[in-house]
């Protein structure tokens, strides 16, 4: 049935539509003129002014595609695998990526920690000596002493320098002299010089004793060897093996597109 647009004089006296599509037309006003316009026009105006050319769009189901949903528009996939994080407000870091879903620790960054040691061996440094000296400790004496060796006897006789020995007795008589007397330094009666002889009492020994001096005592300063260094053989224990550290929070994978054009 054919319209008198000049006799409409409200929106609800028109018929209803039974469904929109975009070839449908609208009535508007451009610069002061009547003009027509299809719905796809008015889509297309409405979803430009609504996702400006660097916008960022999520999709949380899979098979979405902006470049089909907003005909006219170019849309591609933004930084696959990666994380969002606000810019400065100056922007001058926007589109920087920054950071890593893995990284490994360096020797500061790890705990304070110690390692065990097995089979330590301390070198030799070849063949060397270390000298030691002990100081005074101001005058002072050791008495001495020897002991008894049960009972016993020296025979003293007179041993004239042609070794013609006496009568082996104190009071013995000289070798050839005919002297008798006590054995003593001296000459005999014919005239040979005379000295004394003490002769062996068996194998016997006599202990000495050192006394002590008083409480005292003695620095002990060792000398130096010369330079010189001595190595340890063993292994140090190792711990780790270096792998990466996954540092991702808890995370949730979305779609996301950036409009072009």
């Amino acid at each position: 049935m054919a319209v008198n647009i000049a006799a409409i004089k409200y929106i609800p006296d028109l018929p209803a539509v039974s469904a929109l599509g975009g070839a449908d037309l609208l009535h508007v006003s451009q610069g002061n003129t009547d003009k027509q316009a299809t719905l796809t026009q008015l889509a297309r105006f409405i979803n430009d002014a609504a996702h400006p050319i660097g916008q960022l769009m999520f999709f949380g189901v899979k098979g979405k595609d902006p470049n089909t949903l907003f005909p006219g528009q170019s849309w591609t996939r933004y930084n696959a695998g990666r994380s969002l994080r606000v810019c400065l407000d100056n922007e001058s870091n926007l589109g920087q990526n920054v950071g890593a879903d893995q990284i490994s620790l360096n020797t500061s960054q790890m705990p304070a920690h110690s390692h065990g040691a097995q089979g330590l061996v301390i070198q030799d440094n070849g063949n060397h000596q270390h000298n030691a000296t002990t100081s005074w400790v101001g005058d002072h004496a050791h008495s001495a002493w020897t002991d008894a060796q049960g009972n016993h006897q020296h025979i003293v006789g007179l041993r004239s320098p042609n070794n013609h020995d006496g009568a082996g007795s104190i009071f013995g008589t000289s070798g050839g002299g005919g002297y008798n007397g006590a054995a003593a330094y001296g000459k005999g009666n014919n005239g040979i010089d005379l000295y004394p002889l003490t002769n062996v009492t068996g194998n016997h020994g006599h202990n000495v004793g050192i006394g002590g001096a008083g409480g005292h005592n003695h620095t002990l300063t060792t000398e130096w060897a010369g330079q010189h260094s001595h190595g340890i053989i063993g292994q140090v224990l190792s711990n780790g093996s270096g792998a990466a550290i996954t540092i991702v929070p808890n995370t949730v994978h979305v779609a996301c597109w950036i409009r072009n054009s």
